[in-house]
């Protein structure tokens, strides 16, 4: 009696239950009562621990420390024939409820984000391990097959589907059998295999012993399926979901129909039953039966490994939350072909999310019995949504699925003001072509920093403190009295989508287009959010939840004051909505929303095009960044008020029409109180990652509002998942930054804690500081920096323990940082070859990246094929372990070959690397044809025939095996080989520095011969040119100064773009130089050029200057065509221009060769086009007319490897280029190294003019680092890793650095003041040019005609007559 009061007394009463709790008498007898003799006193017990689980993290640690679960097993195992039958029923619910409570403590979240931290929190780990023994199982699961009538089974189901939450977890129960079934030496223990025990046994024992269809848990499960019981069906599934999730040893063959007799028919699947009961009458039973088949098709098919674009996988952050399910091991499919599943599940969930939305419902639903309930099955109809893979996404989409959840979103109402507050400190969307107004300036106290772009508001603010102690003003908390079920929908809206656009360009655009504006009829200003979606039938309703008036504009307006004199504001006009919707998300008191709503940025923010536009318009970006700020330390703080405090910034002026831009400021100063939810600040800075790539406009603002200073807090968090991300965002920032960055980096971070995070104990972290090393050491530069900053010796010893790391990531990313700092100057080459242990574990690394697996007895294992074994990350080390050791033994071959690599560098060459080249490092041919240079650095490469041995001595290894096999491997290495070169053809390389100095070289103009590398060049219906080149050192210091000042004056150019100083079109050659510069230095001045429009370095190299070129990229009078022309019409006398139609140039080239024949002149011309314009038919007819008439007329394809974002493989069925020309002889270049290309185009002019054999083709096989154009960054259709690579093994500029250093040239120094002179010189071109005034307005009628054959009179109208209408 005393119990059943307390019970009574308990219930909905948290002080009571924590009072209880306080009193460990209490607890202490309560849990002995469970084991009483008076079974009503155990019920009563029983409920009362139920009834306290559910209640604070005190009182739950409180039954943890009275051993309630070893209890609850022990009673529950002892339990008599003759108890009462309410005494299992209420120990399995007491214990489900226990269970249930102590999972939510531990984590992960199954769906909205829990609680951050828990007093309890070790407690509850050690209980739920313990829940997951073998002894633990070996008591409960045998309760699943007890008569369904009562309700202990669904007890046991409801405990699985909420406890099961991890890997080993899942593992366990999936794979735990009945004492019977299992393998003798496995008793104490559990398994994975069956036996083939055949002895009899009774009722549910009786399962077949093989392993033919689901695990002996999934089948038991499955058979609950088809109870009469709602609640126990959908306890079923939920238990099923959560096996099946990310585990396809229990998803598959529930896919699959199953059989425990082969002589009966297969019974249907399993997913066909879950797929019936989605269509129950009671939505709980679908959304189980959804989410159940959902799990189901994600694990039956394996995933691709994840691009790494910009931000790190949501299952780094797995360890803190896990509602956006991360990466597993195989994703979604169901059947091949038969998409019935996926669809059946999507209108299930639209149906519900429908249900009492008159905008999206499409017929009558039937209506839940309360709004709670209508919320609560709302919200797990999101969480169905969440799905990590590619065509579930996209089904998701075609399906409505985006549009019916911001739908959903728009009928939740948000407080009145509460946006306005949100935009507070961001900058509004740009002003309609206002000039740029106003300043911000600080003295004492704080300083506001911007940056000035006219008609844009773009201005960046940051309150800084300079006098420390200072009190910051309190900001002010946001009055948002949200029910609980309201927000816990909203975050699971928003969690869906950030999952649906995860993987998709056209969802993410779709999310951020702006809607069409209405008529200016009426214009209206209010606090409130108001526009329609880009899709059908939704809008973002006001705070009264009504639509607008359809012919109103409504705006937002913020306005921020900052501690100095500026200030700013913004309206919210063109915004998306949903863009609207995330920055009030972002403010949000609920934890969830606020990482849901940096999951969306994090997801949008992948779209270049979204983050460039709407994620800096709209101030998401500065948003979320604020999210990643909050609390962040006083240091920090004081730290960054002393860096601003004396800068002044200024901001946008306003724009003409309705819209206003002006600079703000953030209003932001050092973090008080409480910090953000770790969580939460997890999901932002991943979304962080994304904002500092290098072609985000926010990286230099982030910059300078104190990014380095918070990473280095946050390395310091406990949580690895942090470290990671936070080392992610460095990584990202320091990849194509300039030096000052660079040196920043490492001294805000620090050098040792990175060095030091390089032997973290969590996997991530070491692979991310590894990462970050890595890209610190792109360019010479950046490894000078390094090995300064950190030191020669602690590098390489850090290096050498990472290559020989188990795990694959780690040694992948060891492999491509030792690369990087192997394509440096000789001393570092000469350092890695002095230090005793990086050799040894290189070669231990390419081993194991090489091995093969040793044959079986039976017949030869598709998992001993090539693509089995090199598939991991290891595998896809070959690619920079090869390539740094073709570098270090060019330096030292002896050194090289002693430490062993010979042998795996012939496996390297007879196996490739089966086509799985992932990383960017190259192609199988470029691979095999580095490790074939390697060899002969070595003395040469001999090819081995494998038939000729019976054993595998690739890797030094002696392992004997039948000749069968022998057979077997050779056959499956020639079906991987089809792909390498054939014998005796070899590939092009384009190594920039495999030229060797032949003799002594001379002095000033004294020439000397050098030998080109035997692959430099391949012929078609030609001779290839001599591979001893003249050449002398003048000519050589000339061409690297020129190739120095196209390099600079292309960043220039970059840089100028990049600040909205140059407008429009703009094509930049950087990488291509030495193609530009070896061709002028092979030619006569008297020759002619013509190409397209990446041309900036002909122009000047033809007898324009650099003052020129910039000049006319900044529109100004001094260009070259009078700033009227761009890049594209740029001429000289004899540079007949880029030109802006593709493919136009060669025939206007053709044409030019045609009149030089007919004057009889002795020249050629040179006309260049790319392999993006190599299909027009213009450039094939103009190889025909120049044929049929013999023309001197050199045909040049610069082989850059895209055209614009197609690869040349995608786009041409012949990538041959030089063999394209039909009767016309062609020549493959090596067009990275400039010794080469200078002797092709000296080959090409003696064919055209000396020996006047007419035409001929070239192509240059070439690389440009950036993108096609300004507006592409050149990183969606391909690689950073092959971007990066490229600069640092294959750049054409350090290729001849290397030439002329080792050749004794000139030192490094010398080349140092070279290269200071060529940027001292494009500087002052930058200067000139911007203080050059713009064409005047009567400039417009001039430079239409030849000098002397203008019209008497012009087609057009006046500017006067213009302006008068």
């Amino acid at each position: 009696m005393a119990l059943r009061n307390v019970k009574n007394n308990v219930i909905g009463n948290p002080s009571a239950k924590l009072q209880l709790a306080r009193d460990p008498f209490f607890v202490t007898n309560l849990i002995d009562c469970l084991n009483y003799l008076d079974p009503r006193v155990r019920i009563e017990a029983a409920h009362v621990v139920a009834s306290l689980s559910y209640g604070s993290d005190e009182a739950l640690l409180s039954l943890l420390r009275a051993n309630a679960p070893r209890a609850f097993l022990f009673a529950i195992a002892h339990f008599q024939p003759n108890d009462p039958p309410a005494l299992l029923p209420a120990f399995t619910r007491a214990l489900r409820a226990l269970a249930v409570s102590i999972a939510d403590v531990v984590g992960p979240s199954q769906h909205a984000l829990g609680p951050q931290s828990s007093i309890a929190k070790h407690d509850a780990k050690e209980a739920l391990d313990f829940l997951f023994h073998l002894d633990t199982l070996d008591t409960l699961l045998p309760l699943l097959a007890l008569p369904t009538a009562t309700s202990v089974p669904t007890s046991i189901a409801q405990l699985l589907a909420a406890a099961v939450r991890d890997r080993p977890h899942r593992r366990a129960v999936s794979e735990w059998l009945p004492p019977p079934d299992r393998p003798k030496d496995t008793a104490t223990t559990t398994t994975t295999t069956t036996t083939n025990n055949n002895k009899a046994r009774r009722g549910w024992e009786k399962a077949s012993a093989a392993p033919v269809g689901p695990a002996w848990l999934a089948r038991i499960l499955t058979g609950l399926l088809n109870t009469r019981d709602v609640k126990l069906q959908e306890a079923a599934l939920s238990a099923l979901a959560a096996l099946a999730k990310d585990n396809p040893d229990v998803a598959v063959p529930l896919s699959k129909p199953t059989t425990a007799d082969r002589e009966r028919e297969p019974t249907p699947a399993p997913l066909s039953t879950v797929l019936a009961l989605a269509t129950s009458r009671v939505p709980d039973v679908q959304l189980a039966a959804c989410l159940c088949a959902t799990h189901i098709l994600r694990a039956t098919t394996p995933t691709p490994p994840p691009a790494h674009v910009h931000a790190p996988s949501p299952a780094r952050l797995s360890a803190l939350h896990t509602p956006f399910p991360g990466p597993g091991p195989a994703q979604s499919q169901g059947q091949a072909g038969d998409d019935t599943a996926s669809r059946t599940v999507m209108h299930i969930v639209n149906r519900i999310i429908d249900s009492g939305n008159p905008q999206t419902q499409s017929q009558p639903q039937p209506q839940p019995q309360s709004q709670t309930q209508s919320l609560k099955l709302k919200t797990r109809a999101c969480w169905v949504l969440l799905a990590d893979d590619t065509a579930l996404c996209q089904a998701a989409f075609d399906r409505g699925c985006l549009t019916r959840l911001l739908a959903l979103l728009s009928s939740l109402p948000a407080p009145p003001g509460v946006l306005p507050r949100a935009l507070r400190g961001l900058p509004g969307p740009p002003g309609d072509e206002g000039a740029g107004a106003g300043a911000g300036a600080g003295e004492g106290s704080g300083a506001e920093v911007g940056s000035k772009v006219a008609g844009k508001g773009v201005g960046f603010g940051e309150r800084a403190r300079a006098r420390e102690g200072e009190e910051e003003e309190e900001e002010e908390e946001w009055e948002w009295d949200e029910p609980e079920s309201v927000a816990a929908l909203r975050e699971a809206a928003l969690t869906a989508i950030a999952a649906i656009s995860l993987f998709d360009n056209d969802v993410r655009r779709a999310l951020t287009e702006s809607p069409s504006p209405p008529p200016p009829s009426s214009t209206t200003t209010t606090s409130s959010s108001t526009a329609p979606y880009p899709f059908p039938n939704t809008t973002l309703t006001t705070a009264s939840g009504s639509p607008p008036p359809p012919s109103s504009t409504t705006t937002t307006t913020s306005t921020s004051t900052s501690t100095g004199t500026g200030s700013g504001t913004g309206t919210g006009a063109g915004t998306p909505p949903f863009l609207q919707l995330l920055l009030v998300s972002l403010v949000h008191p609920a934890p969830g929303v606020r990482y849901a709503a940096c999951q969306c940025v994090r997801a949008l923010s992948r779209a270049v095009a979204v983050l460039r536009t709407n994620i800096v318009d709209s101030g998401l970006g500065m948003g979320v960044w604020r999210v990643c700020v909050k609390g962040r330390s006083n240091a920090d703080s004081k730290a960054k008020a002393k860096d601003l405090g004396s800068e002044t910034g200024t901001g946008a002026g306003a724009g003409a029409g309705t819209e206003k831009g002006k600079g703000m400021g953030m209003g932001k100063g050092k973090g008080k109180g409480p910090g953000e939810d770790k969580r939460v600040l997890g999901a932002g800075l991943a979304a962080v990652c994304n904002l500092v790539n290098d072609f985000s406009p926010l990286r230099g603002v982030l910059l300078g509002d104190g990014l380095l200073e918070r990473m280095r807090e946050v390395l310091g968090y406990e949580e690895a998942a942090l470290r990671t991300s936070a080392l992610w965002a460095v990584k990202n920032l320091v990849c194509r930054s300039g030096g000052a960055v660079k040196r920043r980096v490492g001294a805000v971070v620090g050098w040792a804690r990175v060095l030091r995070l390089v032997d973290d104990p969590d996997v991530g972290v070491r692979e991310q500081a590894l990462n970050v090393l890595r890209n610190f050491a792109e360019n010479e530069e950046g490894v000078e920096l390094l090995i300064d900053g950190v030191g020669a010796e602690a590098l390489l010893d850090a290096v050498a323990v990472s290559l020989r790391a188990p795990n694959e990531d780690v040694v992948l990313q060891a492999a491509y940082l030792l690369a990087n700092l192997a394509n440096g100057a000789p001393k570092h080459q000469e350092r890695i070859l002095a230090h005793p242990q990086v050799l040894p574990a290189l070669h231990a690394a390419l081993t194991a990246a090489s091995a093969l697996p040793l044959p079986s007895p039976s017949p030869f294992p598709a998992s001993a094929s090539a693509s089995a074994f090199a598939s991991s990350s290891r595998a896809e080390a070959r690619g920079p372990i090869v390539d740094c050791v073709a570098q270090l033994a060019r330096v030292g071959p002896a050194q090289v070959r002693a430490a062993g690599f010979e042998g795996a560098l012939r496996h390297v060459c007879e196996w490739g690397a089966g086509g799985l080249m992932r990383g960017g490092w190259g192609t199988d041919e470029e691979l095999v044809d580095k490790a074939r240079t390697a060899l002969d650095w070595f003395g040469g490469w001999t090819n081995k025939d494998v038939s000729e041995t019976n054993k595998f001595d690739f890797l030094g290894l002696e392992a004997f095996v039948p000749d069968s096999l022998i057979m077997a491997s050779s056959l499956a290495r020639l079906s991987v080989s089809r792909k390498l070169p054939l014998r005796g053809v070899r590939a092009i390389q384009t190594s920039a520095d495999t030229t060797q100095l032949q003799g002594t070289p001379g002095e000033g103009s004294q020439p000397f011969t050098v030998k080109l590398h035997p692959d430099s060049f391949r012929s078609y219906k030609c001779d290839v040119p001599e591979l001893e080149v003249e050449v002398s050192k003048d000519q050589l210091l000339k061409m690297y100064r020129q190739m120095q000042l196209m390099r600079r004056m292309e960043m220039a150019s970059d840089a100028l773009y990049k600040a909205k100083l140059i407008r429009g079109f703009c094509h930049l050659a950087t990488g291509q130089e030495a193609v530009a510069v070896g061709l002028e230095h092979g030619i006569v001045p008297n020759d002619r050029v013509i190409t397209a429009y990446r041309c900036h370095p002909f122009a000047v190299l033809r007898g324009g200057t650099v003052a020129g070129v910039i000049s006319e990229l900044l529109g100004r009078k001094t260009g070259m065509s009078h700033g009227k022309g761009g890049s594209m019409h740029i001429f000289t006398p004899t540079f007949f221009g880029g030109n802006g139609i593709v493919g136009a140039q060669v025939p206007i080239g053709a044409g030019v060769a045609f009149a030089q024949k007919y004057m009889e002149e002795k020249h050629a011309t040179f006309a260049l086009y790319g392999d993006g314009a190599s299909n027009q038919g213009q450039v094939f007819e103009a190889f025909n007319m120049a044929k049929l008439w013999n023309l001197p007329a050199i045909f040049i394809c610069e082989n850059n490897k895209y055209g614009m974002g197609t690869s040349a493989e995608r786009s041409s069925a012949n990538t041959e280029y030089f063999t394209r020309g039909d009767k016309i002889p062609g020549l493959q270049v090596n067009g990275m190294d400039i010794i080469a290309t200078l002797q092709a185009v000296r080959f090409a002019r003696k064919w055209a003019v000396d020996e006047q054999k007419g035409p001929l083709l070239l192509e240059f096989v070439t690389y440009r680092y950036g993108g096609h154009s300004m507006s592409d960054p050149g990183t969606t259709y391909r690689t950073r890793e092959e971007v990066q690579r490229m600069r640092s093994t294959q750049d054409p500029i350090r290729g001849l650095q290397r030439y002329i250093e080792e050749w004794g040239l000139a030192s490094e120094q010398e080349l140092k003041l070279l290269d200071k002179d060529a940027k001292a010189e494009v500087d002052a071109a930058v200067e000139v040019a911007k203080a050059a005034p713009e064409p005047e307005t009567k400039d417009l009628w001039t430079d239409i005609y030849f000098k002397g054959t203008e019209p008497p009179f012009m087609r057009g109208r006046e500017r006067e007559e213009v302006l008068s209408v």
